[in-house]
């Protein structure tokens, strides 16, 4: 990644979308949440990138929890060209040690 070093991770910015994420009733598919929140933007160095641009690339179609939404969206982020990352591993969850478990029952 330029202008980065070695080892370094972009952070994708997810803010208030992760609790929109918990508090949303899973399971709940993509569409619904593209529906919802499509126009959530992460901004990357390369530009920014919808969450409807993301999800679309994802392969899983229906969630069981925030973990696999907050997955599949940084597979889709780094199969875009916001992030200069090339592998969702190399995304770096701005509040990762956040709580991402769902707070409805």
């Amino acid at each position: 990644m330029d202008g980065t070093n070695e080892g370094e991770r972009e952070v994708a910015t997810f803010g208030p979308l992760r609790d929109a994420l918990r508090e949303e009733v899973y399971p709940v598919t993509s569409a619904e949440l593209i529906e919802t929140y499509g126009a959530f933007e992460f901004e990357g160095p390369g530009g920014v990138d919808r969450l409807e641009d993301a999800l679309g690339r994802a392969e899983e179609v229906t969630f069981r929890d925030p973990r696999d939404v907050r997955d599949a969206i940084l597979d889709g982020l780094a199969a875009g060209s916001a992030f200069e990352a090339t592998d969702a591993a190399e995304l770096f969850v701005d509040d990762e040690d956040a709580e991402w478990s769902s707070l409805s029952f």
